[in-house]
């Protein structure tokens, strides 16, 4: 009973650091420009953060009847609950690696074609900041990572707890711990407080500045909620 009780949240956590990777791709495109994203920004949070919410609350349930169970068939339906957790996971974060690779590409394809306009000018020193790309392509990599372990995850569980991957030391010291420790120190060094520093909040309400008036120094400069387009 004590092993399935350190199992509930050695495979939950990870589920909390891809909803922080949610909120931080929703930010990114708020920056980069939301024209090329195929949905809003805002809804990136609500999708996968909802998602992230059903699979932590099916991988709890099943953690906490797999734990407590005092015959092998209660102990099954809590680790076919848990891996149902893991597989949402899993679904989810394959749709968003779909819409971000997506977004990446429009935006690769408009700055080829010369036709990256209309970006807000309120990250432009954020855009041109040389650490914003490796914030970008470290949240890439840590999402891969949490991807695999995930996948690792259902099928060390898919067997059973008596099956040879689950109770292989070699691959859970390689797919377990190893692959969370980097993704959450990809994360720490290349943290979106610091990267975002002031503009996190504004760029979480998709908001930019506009000018009005003349171009003198007296322009006025007011801070408005971006429209989707």
């Amino acid at each position: 009973m004590i092993a399935f009780r350190y199992l509930v949240p050695l495979t939950v956590a990870p589920a909390l650091l891809t909803g922080g990777i949610y909120l931080c791709l929703s930010r990114v495109i708020v920056t980069v420009g939301a024209e090329f994203s195929r949905i809003k920004p805002k809804m990136y949070t609500y999708i996968f953060v909802g998602c992230d919410l059903l699979s932590l609350i099916l991988q709890s349930i099943g953690g906490a009847i797999a734990s407590m169970a005092n015959n092998t068939n209660s102990r099954d339906l809590g680790v076919h609950i848990m891996i149902a957790g893991l597989i949402s996971q899993i679904i989810s974060m394959i749709i968003f690696f779909a819409l971000w690779g997506d977004f990446a590409f429009r935006v690769k394809k408009a700055k080829n074609a010369g036709n990256l306009t209309g970006q807000a000018p309120l990250y432009e020193n954020l855009r041109a900041d040389p650490s914003f790309r490796w914030f970008q392509w470290s949240l890439f990599a840590a999402t891969l990572l949490i991807f695999i372990r995930s996948v690792y995850r259902v099928a060390e569980l898919w067997g059973g707890f008596q099956s040879h991957l689950a109770n292989d030391e070699v691959t859970f010291m390689i797919f377990e711990g190893p692959l969370i420790i980097i993704a959450v120190m990809m994360m720490t060094a290349f943290h979106p407080g610091r990267i975002f520093d002031g503009l996190w909040v504004s760029a979480g309400k998709g908001y930019r500045f506009t000018k009005h008036g003349d171009t003198g120094a007296d322009d006025k400069i007011e801070l408005i909620e971006r429209q989707w387009q």
